[in-house]
């Protein structure tokens, strides 16, 4: 069993995931289904990038609420700060403990459909996290010792260092759905040439917990929310794709998205007879956050001597990415879109021949 695809951010797969112990047991009672259960413990050293990245300066703005550490005045201000963010040669390396369990399902009345649902369970200790500046400013505030030590106020501009470190703990949880289902058109009429195949793949992201063991700190399941420790899995990720094999001809259309969400769970909704802000709970006009949905198409046609051209546009109708207002206690931007989430490209075209040499 492979580590779940769609736990990239989790896992920060770009760096890499060792496997050093696995083990998997599949029962099948009978030919239409199969359970499964997997264990397996996963290693990942840190990158180079995260090791030995050469400082780069960002201008950022941050909030630093009134009687706090770095503000013992009665009065909130907001800061311009450099953010030099570099590498950290003491990371340790990560240990993921995954646990999955899972059935599939192929039922004989039913020629040509398949469907399976799994359950993961991902356990991280010492996950490697690169905290904004306000994180940094937040943490600091609480009680970090080492993260007051990357914070420098004195200077104007200020300086708020961004480094990553060993958070304690991240845990994942979730449930992945796949169905699919493919049909020869001729056995629907005899007139009909090529076959029609639909899938489905989602899934529903159970939990997200980042603890970064700092007393004050509160833990937050940041599933469906958007503005905890940067960027958070939706409740929801789906991705439907139907796609038509026929002589030389390969289309595909693929409507995918991700589900509505939510800021962040501390913030306290309202518009009138608002209690008093405070750090841990910030009042919000709209504490909601709206999904998306997204249509890509293919073509691919088969040419003499090995060659196909393919056609790709991703984005179809252009949706634009959802703009999501922050500010001193939300974010640092006036307007932010969270990449990891939408769609900020716009439409794309991909044209072009593909061959193999022999």
């Amino acid at each position: 069993m492979t580590v779940h695809p769609l736990l990239a951010e989790a896992l920060h797969a770009h760096g890499g995931l060792e496997r050093w112990r696995q083990a998997g047991l599949t029962w099948s009672p009978v030919d239409d289904i199969t359970f499964r259960v997997t264990r397996s413990r996963d290693i990942r050293a840190p990158t180079m990038g995260e090791l030995f990245q050469s400082p780069l300066a960002l201008l950022n703005t941050v909030s630093i609420p009134a009687n706090t550490t770095l503000n013992p005045t009665n009065t909130a201000v907001s800061r311009s700060v450099f953010a030099p963010q570099s590498g950290s040669s003491t990371l340790k390396p990560e240990v993921a403990n995954t646990f999955g369990v899972g059935v599939v399902l192929k039922p004989s009345f039913l020629p040509g459909f398949g469907a399976s649902i799994d359950y993961y369970r991902i356990d991280i200790q010492d996950a490697i996290i690169t905290p904004t500046a306000q994180n940094t400013i937040d943490q600091c505030n609480q009680g970090d010792a080492a993260s007051c030590q990357r914070v420098n106020l004195a200077a104007s501009p200020g300086v708020v260092s961004v480094n990553p470190v060993n958070f304690a703990r991240q845990l994942a949880r979730g449930i992945d759905f796949e169905a699919s289902y493919r049909q020869d058109l001729a056995n629907i009429s005899s007139g009909l040439k090529g076959a029609l195949t639909l899938r489905f793949l989602g899934t529903r992201f159970l939990e997200n917990t980042l603890n970064s063991g700092i007393p004050g700190v509160p833990v937050y399941n940041n599933v469906g929310y958007e503005y905890i420790y940067g960027a958070a899995p939706p409740k929801f990720k789906y991705s439907i794709n139907l796609v038509y094999e026929g002589g030389p001809l390969l289309a595909s259309v693929t409507m995918r998205g991700i589900s509505a969400g939510t800021y962040n769970p501390s913030y306290i909704e309202c518009t009138s007879s608002c209690p008093a802000a405070t750090l841990a709970h910030p009042t919000i006009e709209d504490n909601h956050v709206p999904g998306a949905t997204y249509f890509d198409t293919s073509f691919t046609y088969k040419l003499p001597g090995g060659f196909e051209a393919y056609l790709a546009v991703d984005n179809l109708l252009n949706k634009d990415p959802v703009m999501v207002a922050v500010g001193p206690s939300i974010g640092q931007a006036p307007l932010s879109v969270n990449p990891n989430n939408y769609d900020v490209l716009g439409r794309t075209f991909r044209l072009g021949v593909r061959f193999k040499l022999k």
